[in-house]
């Protein structure tokens, strides 16, 4: 079995229901999230060059609890696809406790 190489636990959000990151006005879905990281979609609304490595950005987490999140962070990686950014600040392990228990108990259910 692989090494976990991720010091942080991380929630995968389904296709078709994702907390939302927003920058100002534009609004992004997040594919994954852990207490120290975000990576969220750009395909579709913006280029990569839209976005510069290392740069800060600040913005709100909009969690499908109903929660927000103040964030601030600077950029990691662009793809195509997304960006991801590593925050100053970590979002609270209750929050991720939290929306981790929604998505189980939302989407894990046997039909």
């Amino acid at each position: 079995m692989a090494k976990q190489q991720r010091q942080h636990f991380r929630i995968d959000y389904p296709i078709n229901d994702r907390a939302s990151v927003h920058f100002g006005k534009k609004k992004y879905p997040i594919l994954d999230i852990s207490q120290k990281g975000i990576k969220f979609l750009i395909e579709g609304q913006d280029t990569p060059d839209a976005w510069e490595v290392s740069k800060a950005y600040k913005g709100t987490v909009h969690f499908l609890i109903g929660k927000q999140q103040n964030i601030n962070g600077k950029v990691i990686r662009v793809t195509e696809q997304d960006t991801t950014l590593h925050l100053d600040e970590a979002i609270p392990l209750g929050v991720m406790n939290e929306e981790h228990r929604h998505i189980i108990k939302t989407f894990n259910r046997l039909e």
